[in-house]
């Protein structure tokens, strides 16, 4: 009889065991993964209420590292930092950026992971080009699905404004006007990128040219452009007084800028430049080696501008705004031949003597004539 009763046992708890139910979750979709500037995010939807955890693998028992479902709501939620749960930033040559990946585990039994439990492993890539670069890894009896977002980078511009950094853009100017120069980076990932901007050059339009700023960044005239000052890792700027060329009356500049990954918890690279005295060569000073793995982009930028000779001012720029602030054809370049060139210039405190002294001489004509008729 005690035999019967225990393979009756036996067989209702082989019945329970084949009979077990699983929990009543799941994940819905895939989840979201946000790479940010010093952190990635990971966000997801559950069929009911998550009560379980979501952790980095490996790291279950750092508080940091791992997130506890709010039952009253079917989704889940983690933010990794860099420098914690053991992130990985791998750097790359080709091409050229900075990975950083993570796996991440979603169970929903308290103790155990289930069949229903999932496991996502994280890549951010940060790079140039919109490509994305993706590798399938599988860890342990669970599907790995992967998540590769690419970080934009920075779009850049060069202005030469009024005045100051506040001041608006201008296309004409006269010799001595007060402006300043500014370059601008603009990116919706905050802290993650520097520039620096370097290798500018001054042109007529023609074959003259000249550098204003060397390849590491530094000026080589203080009385045309002076060090540049960086107000932010993605801004840079400096007051200056418009110059011209010789019998020239169009500038063309044009700027190099080199787009760097910054480090966490670093501070942006700047040119160590020494005091400017005079103008200087730089060919004999040492160049600075970029590494490689550090360079993310070289952007070119470019502002042309047209200046007016002392003697002109009053001529070219007495006219309304809206025809000051359009640019004439073909990027300022003027195709006719200097020895063709006929123009005769006049300001117009000289036109109102010219005209002055025409009629004085009139009248005084006109006088004569009736005198001399008369007699």
């Amino acid at each position: 009889m005690n035999w019967t009763r225990f393979i009756l046992g036996i067989s209702l708890l082989a019945v329970s065991l084949v009979d077990a139910i699983p929990i009543d979750n799941g994940v819905e979709g895939d989840p979201e993964v946000q790479c940010g500037g010093t952190s990635i995010a990971v966000a997801f939807n559950t069929q009911n209420a998550f009560e379980g955890h979501v952790y980095v693998l490996n790291h279950y028992n750092e508080e940091k590292c791992r997130h506890e479902g709010d039952s009253s709501q079917n989704q889940g939620f983690i933010d990794l930092p860099f420098d914690s749960c053991g992130l990985k930033r791998e750097r790359s040559l080709e091409p050229r950026g900075v990975f950083v990946t993570t796996t991440v585990v979603i169970k929903f039994h308290p103790t155990f992971i289930t069949k229903i439990d999932r496991a996502v492993s994280i890549r951010c890539f940060y790079m140039e080009a919109d490509k994305t670069v993706s590798q399938e890894l599988e860890v342990s009896m669970l599907t790995t699905v992967l998540q590769t977002l690419t970080v934009p980078m920075p779009v850049c511009r060069y202005e030469i404004l009024e005045n100051d950094e506040n001041g608006k853009p201008i296309r004409f100017a006269i010799i001595g006007q007060q402006v300043f120069h500014k370059w601008t980076c603009d990116t919706d990932t905050d802290n993650t990128f520097c520039m620096v901007v370097y290798g500018c050059v001054v042109s007529d339009g023609a074959n003259d040219t000249i550098q204003l700023i060397d390849d590491q960044g530094c000026a080589l005239d203080k009385h045309v452009l002076g060090n540049l000052e960086y107000a932010t890792d993605l801004m840079a700027g400096k007051e200056a007084h418009v110059f011209k060329y010789a019998d020239r009356t169009n500038l063309y500049f044009n700027c190099q800028i080199r787009i760097t990954i910054k480090d966490p918890g670093t501070e942006c690279e700047r040119p160590q430049c020494p005091e400017l005295r005079k103008k200087r060569s730089n060919s004999n000073r040492p160049k600075r080696q970029v590494a490689l793995d550090d360079l993310i982009q070289d952007v070119s930028v470019q502002h042309p501008i047209m200046v007016g000779d002392l003697d002109m001012a009053e001529k070219d720029f007495a006219r309304p705004a809206q025809q000051r602030d359009t640019p004439p054809p073909v990027a300022f370049r003027s195709h006719r031949s200097d020895k063709l060139s006929a123009d005769f210039c006049v300001s117009p405190a000289g036109f109102m003597v010219m005209v002055f002294f025409s009629t004085l001489i009139f009248i005084v004509a006109v006088f004569l004539a009736v005198r001399i008729f008369m007699y």
